[in-house]
């Protein structure tokens, strides 16, 4: 009964938790169809590379303070634990004056160098270091398992924007894509700010070298691994964009803004996976993890199939027949991405050991491949060659981290619990090609599937709906 409510806890804050992210990032892909009707192929592309830049930004900005919070929430007190949040969200925001001051005496250059106007450059820095706020507040909710909170300051930030960038879209005759940036960044200000305040009331301390000392040197090497990171995930549409131009980039974005739902589905059930991980890995349950793991991986694994063999509909659903040329190009991308899943098992290990400088190491690598593969792919296949670059980039940062994991010691995964998940995906992935020109078979698959990730949690959500019946009769 208590491996059941463990299991049923962590179904709880997941289903929680992939409900907030489908309503912030998930918004993004279910509003796809109408961005892509008010857009040319030539603005999506523009606004998907300021939002890489604002992803560069934000990286620096915070110097990834907020990367700390998970393992800082674990070593300190619950007063001492609020006044390190407040003092290294100031540490953050001595960078972010630093950074605004550069930025302000090479404001041209920078500005050029950026291919912004120097307008475009002052909101840019400004979305960074306030959506950074925001990241860093949610990173506290996460780590204090207040999911309902995160979902609530997740619903309002997702909509708000969508509605504004609409807004002011559906007003403007050209330059449409200035609409999306402005809307974007604006709720990000007023959200950041706000929370801003509420962080520093709550911990009331500015300075401390004994938080920056314990967080400076786990958050410094984060920045090289998120940089890389971004690289790994991002430099594909820069490359075509500056390879191929604009529209290429833009068919491109489509695609990989529709395989991005499995980053959503991963990044979600991992805020959920990561404070029961480090609880139950202080306490020295290695069994209890392994067996919920199984199961977190094949569940996984049968959802990314079901996201695959769904992508032709899906994309023709989003986007009009011009960026349907995105079509195969989909279940590469989730292929990689399941990738990106399956190494994050032994990171958070790596999180949990304060180790975190072979994060960087792997991320710089697996980056210069992804780089390399770009040059070498994208001028004879476009965005397939992209695709396969960061399936093997993907793949190779999964192997380089469970490496680096085991040698550190201690680490509680059983790798066979891996063999499992990649043979799912990989026959889902072989499946999806050979009928990917037959949609009633692959809609009988869809369900088949469907049936099965039902039947498989059968247990977590029987004991799910009765703690909610028990709930209802006792209110």
């Amino acid at each position: 009964m208590k491996k059941n409510k463990k299991s049923a806890s962590f179904l709880s804050s997941s289903i929680i938790y992939v409900l907030g992210s489908f309503l912030t990032s998930g918004l993004a892909f279910i509003t796809t169809p109408i961005f892509t009707r008010l857009l040319t192929p030539e603005d999506y592309g523009i606004t998907s590379v300021f939002a890489t830049w604002v992803s560069v930004f934000t990286i620096f900005v915070g110097v990834q303070t907020s990367s700390t919070i998970s393992v800082a929430h674990i070593h300190f007190e619950k007063k001492e634990f609020h006044r390190y949040l407040s003092s290294t969200l100031f540490l953050s925001t001595i960078s972010f004056g630093i950074i605004s001051i550069i930025c302000f005496i090479f404001k041209h250059q920078v500005a050029n160098l950026l291919n912004l106007s120097i307008g475009l450059l002052v909101i840019l820095i400004l979305q960074s270091f306030l959506g950074y706020v925001q990241q860093f507040y949610n990173s506290y909710l996460i780590q204090t398992k207040k999911p309902l909170q995160s979902l609530i300051l997740s619903v309002s930030y997702s909509f708000l924007t969508v509605g504004l960038s609409l807004f002011l879209i559906s007003h403007m005759d050209t330059d449409r894509y200035y609409g999306k940036i402005l809307g974007n960044a604006t709720i990000a200000c007023l959200f950041g700010l706000c929370l801003y305040f509420v962080i520093m009331a709550k911990g009331k301390k500015l300075i401390s070298l004994k938080h920056w000392k314990y967080c400076l040197p786990l958050a410094l090497p984060i920045i090289l691994h998120l940089l890389s990171g971004l690289v790994l995930g991002q430099s594909d549409r820069v490359m075509l964009q500056s390879m191929s131009g604009n529209y290429e980039a833009g068919i491109y974005s489509f695609a990989y803004t529709i395989a991005s739902v499995l980053s959503l589905l991963w990044s979600a059930t991992n805020n959920a996976w990561v404070p029961w991980y480090y609880e139950n890995t202080k306490a020295k349950n290695t069994k209890s993890i392994n067996q919920l793991a199984k199961k977190y991986i094949l569940l996984f694994s049968l959802g990314t199939c079901v996201i695959m063999l769904m992508t032709p509909e899906v994309m023709k659903i989003l986007g009009p027949e011009e960026y349907w040329s995105a079509g195969r190009v989909i279940a590469m991308v989730v292929f990689g991405i399941y990738f990106n899943f399956l190494y994050t098992f032994a990171v958070n290990y790596e999180f949990y050991s304060q180790n975190t400088r072979w994060i960087a190491v792997g991320s710089i690598c697996a980056a210069g491949i992804n780089v390399g593969l770009n040059l070498l792919l994208i001028p004879q296949f476009g965005g397939m060659g992209a695709a396969v670059a960061t399936l093997i980039s993907y793949f190779a940062l999964f192997v380089f981290h469970n490496i680096i994991a085991t040698r550190l010691g201690g680490f509680n995964i059983s790798k066979r619990l891996y063999l499992y998940g990649i043979g799912i995906v990989s026959v889902g992935f072989v499946v999806i090609n050979l009928t990917y020109n037959f949609p009633i078979l692959r809609w009988i698959i869809i369900l088949l599937l469907g049936f099965g990730l039902i039947y498989f949690n059968r247990k977590m959500i029987k004991e799910q709906v009765n703690q909610y019946l028990k709930k209802d009769k006792n209110n």
